[in-house]
Order: structure tokens, then sequence, then C-alpha cells
């Protein structure tokens, strides 16, 4: 099976691949999604990873982020509705650090 290049999923997908430093480097990361009309994508993986656990790793969490209703609000924008995927203990760091 043949897949489109990462940047192609990315750009149609409104998504904007981050990687964070502080991330634990057992995590896979996580992605968050507004869930409005259009809403954007981020997808927040470890550093250091090789093209191939990087492209295998995004995909992951894109696919994550519209499957199972792990719907909620972020602390940093309130009011919006996210769908959360991944490592949660992870985002929830993330969403901390953001905050302070």
């Amino acid at each position: 099976m043949s897949f489109p290049p990462l940047e192609t999923v990315t750009e149609h997908m409104r998504a904007e691949i981050v990687e964070d430093p502080q991330l634990d480097s057992q995590s896979t990361g996580y992605a968050l999604a507004d869930t409005r009309p259009g809403g954007k994508v981020w997808v927040c993986i470890p550093v250091g990873l090789s093209s191939e656990e990087r492209e295998e790793t995004v995909r992951d969490l894109l696919a994550g982020a519209f499957e199972a209703p792990n719907r909620a609000e972020s602390a940093v924008l309130p009011g919006m509705p996210l769908h959360v995927t991944g490592d949660r203990s992870e985002w929830i760091k993330a969403t901390a650090r953001a905050a302070a």
C-alpha cells in the first residue's frame, strides 16, 4: 500500500507538526484537534526521531485525532473544543507549560 507524502497529508488536514524537546523520550507525543469546522490540528512529537519513526508517529497521531471521542477543553484556549490523542499525561504537562 502506498501512502501520499506526509507533507500532502499535513497540508490537507491543516496540521502543524511541532517537535517538543520537553516530551518524555518514551512518549510518542500527542495530537490536539480543534473540532470546529475547519479547525487546525497540532501534532507534538519528541525531538530526535528518525525520519521513519517521525513519519509513523505523525501518521498514527493524525489518524487517532479523529477516532474515539476523547474531547476536552483547552486550558490555554477556553471554549475551544479539542480532541486529544496519544499520551494524555504529556498533553497535560505541555498544556501546563503553555499556560505558565
